[in-house]
């Protein structure tokens, strides 16, 4: 998965859509920033001090080793984090798009579209532990959460300018 907090981003931009499709009509923008700012420091604050102890003076190569070790589990644990969030994520749009397909406004075809691209997406996040990160399936449920917040923000402005 992204490693820059890609999926958490879309996760919390998708509120802006979640609001619009429920009638709330409220601005998630603050929530997109926040977001953002959450995901480019959550890796500077785990991994800095762990980088400081390795590199300072003091350190014996058999501390070395031993933080080299917790660095690589912190790690592990970011990524189980990153599956975690796009199997939600994918699981999301596949919500969403089931409620697009009842909502007159998006219609059954952009729901059934959505809901395969996100049924793509959440089984080529399911099976990247097993068949590794370059398999053609985990490789094609990352551009699905770029494409369909672009295809449901341009329904959504389409929506809008019919207003």
């Amino acid at each position: 998965m992204a490693k820059d907090g890609i999926p958490s981003r879309v996760m919390i931009s998708g509120l802006n859509l979640q609001f619009k499709l429920s009638g709330v009509g409220a601005n998630a923008s603050l929530l997109d920033a926040l977001g953002v700012i959450f995901n480019e420091t959550q890796t500077q604050v785990a991994f800095a001090p762990l980088s400081d102890l390795y590199h300072a003076s003091t350190t014996t190569p058999a501390q070395q080793v031993t933080l080299g070790q917790v660095w690589t589990a912190t790690q592990a644990m970011f990524f189980e984090l990153d599956t975690a969030a796009g199997l939600l994520l994918a699981l999301g749009f596949v919500v969403i798009a089931t409620a697009m397909m009842k909502a007159p406004g998006f219609g059954k075809v952009t729901g059934s579209v959505s809901a395969v691209l996100a049924a793509i997406a959440f089984v080529g996040i399911a099976v990247t532990p097993v068949l590794g990160e370059t398999s053609i399936v985990a490789v094609l449920a990352v551009p699905v959460f770029i494409v369909l917040p672009i295809l449901w923000g341009w329904k959504l402005y389409r929506l809008s300018k019919t207003m």
